[in-house]
């Protein structure tokens, strides 16, 4: 969940709280601020300034909630919700005040791609929840990780020491809702892992990595680096320098610069974890995954599906095989809750 867990908790004094939103029936999402005032609810107070802002008449609207609540429809989307307080109070005291453009300092700080003078931006949700939270997230106590479902706890405690013993190629059939960004990244935290270099042909599955990963203290040491980028390179500079460990995302699309991207990989002297993420879908073809292959070389693999996995592992030798249903999710959850 994307939001800030006192979003539903009344203060004692008025804060100031930013908000990502977006009209999924067409838009791009979009960045601004809220003062809550003493006493109110920072969810309910939030909604109603969204819906305002976004100029129609409320009931007009319904919102789609994040996706711990699938069954709420809506055109309405709300991103995130979090409290930029503490930050204001360190950076701008002067501006921690009803309309005092909190939001404008940090857009300007942290968002690139902004189309003129608007709250509007060119960046996927994901990306712009990342950029701010790098920023914003010293002022806040991380998230730990907690894992109620003995189902994953197996599946994740069968992966490491598989990986641990000599296994290589892990064939992962984990079903949808299963939380398989966070999963690997315990799989990477066990295995001793520096960098994760998640490949896919499916650009929203890096948006899990940049809105999920940073939130937790387990993962706080980690530099998040897309190679679409044109900065890629300097971030991983910066990354060797801090002593953080990566995650690298690795676009699988064909273009002028993938040999260079997988020569790289390849010379990489690291402690290497490849997450073939949705890999049912262009991976397995003899145009991608023979580069794919060539690249990963003697690294440990993750081959990753929630369908069609006869597909997906075609191509590969693996060693070992993993597979979870939704049946078997989600009984286990109902059984220990």
């Amino acid at each position: 969940m994307n939001f800030d867990d006192t979003v539903y908790t009344p203060h004692k004094e008025g804060r100031m709280w930013g908000y990502i939103w977006q009209n999924i029936d067409g838009g791009d999402p979009k960045w601004g601020e809220h003062w809550v005032n003493s006493g109110a609810i920072p969810y309910d107070s939030l909604l109603k300034r969204v819906k305002g802002g976004a100029g129609q008449n409320y009931s007009a609207w319904s919102v789609a909630y994040p996706v711990d609540e699938p069954d709420q429809k809506g055109s309405l989307k709300i991103h995130w919700l979090v409290d930029v307080t503490d930050w204001a109070t360190k950076h701008c005291p002067d501006k921690c005040h009803q309309r005092g453009g909190v939001d404008n300092i940090l857009r300007d700080k942290c968002l690139i791609n902004r189309v003129g003078t608007s709250e509007f931006h060119r960046m996927a949700p994901e990306e712009m929840i990342s950029e701010l939270w790098q920023e914003v997230k010293v002022t806040h106590k991380p998230k730990e990780l907690e894992i109620n479902n003995s189902v994953i706890i197996d599946s994740l405690l069968t992966v490491v020491n598989s990986l641990l013993g000599g296994a290589r190629v892990i064939a992962c059939d984990l079903c949808p809702r299963f939380g398989k960004t966070l999963w690997s990244m315990m799989v990477a935290h066990f295995t001793s892992t520096t960098d994760v270099i998640v490949a896919s042909y499916v650009y929203t599955v890096w948006g899990s990595y940049l809105s999920q990963v940073p939130q937790y203290r387990l993962f706080k040491d980690w530099t998040l680096i897309d190679m679409r980028k044109s900065n890629w390179m300097e971030k991983y500079k910066g990354s060797v320098k801090s002593g953080s460990k990566r995650i690298w995302f690795c676009p699988l699309v064909k273009s002028e610069t993938t040999a260079d991207r997988y020569k790289f990989l390849q010379d990489l002297k690291r402690e290497k974890l490849w997450v073939v993420e949705e890999a049912d879908i262009a991976t397995h073809t003899a145009k991608v995954n023979p580069g794919l292959q060539k690249a990963v070389g003697d690294d440990r693999v993750l081959i990753e599906s929630g369908t069609h996995m006869e597909r997906a592992i075609k191509p590969w030798k693996y060693d070992k095989y993993v597979r979870v249903s939704y049946f078997q999710l989600i009984v286990k959850q109902r059984e220990e809750n």
